[in-house]
């Protein structure tokens, strides 16, 4: 009965795992996308990651691919999984300002990445 239970929570865990990592990655992948780009600050400033949210804003692209390295090696023990964005100019874009995307864009990014996430499980 132990080796049963065991095995169980093995399987449980491993589908936890593959859950946080799926929509963690889901998600940053819509942000990243509808993300509306001038100069693409915004867009290479959504950095995804384990535990602290990062605060300060990036030049490049390094930081994206070190948060998607981290997510992709997430264990449950890890805790928690995040998305930051620090551009000081980013709520005005999520306000609408630009015309390449209305206000509540970022909303619609996250619904569309944790239904891709969840398709992505139902497929397993």
């Amino acid at each position: 009965m132990a080796g049963q239970i065991d095995t169980i929570v093995a399987e449980l865990t491993g589908e936890m795992r593959l859950a946080m990592v799926d929509v963690t990655l889901e998600v940053h992948a819509a942000l990243v996308e509808n993300t509306p780009v001038d100069t693409g600050n915004a867009r290479a400033n959504w950095i995804c990651g384990i535990g602290d949210v990062p605060t300060a804003e990036v030049s490049d692209g390094a930081a994206q691919a070190a948060g998607i390295a981290a997510v992709l090696g997430y264990q449950v023990a890890d805790g928690s999984t995040m998305i930051a964005n620090n551009v000081e100019y980013l709520e005005y874009l999520i306000n609408g300002s630009s015309t390449q995307a209305p206000a509540g864009w970022d909303l619609v990014a996250i619904e569309s990445g944790v239904a891709a996430a969840v398709a992505k499980a139902g497929a397993r």
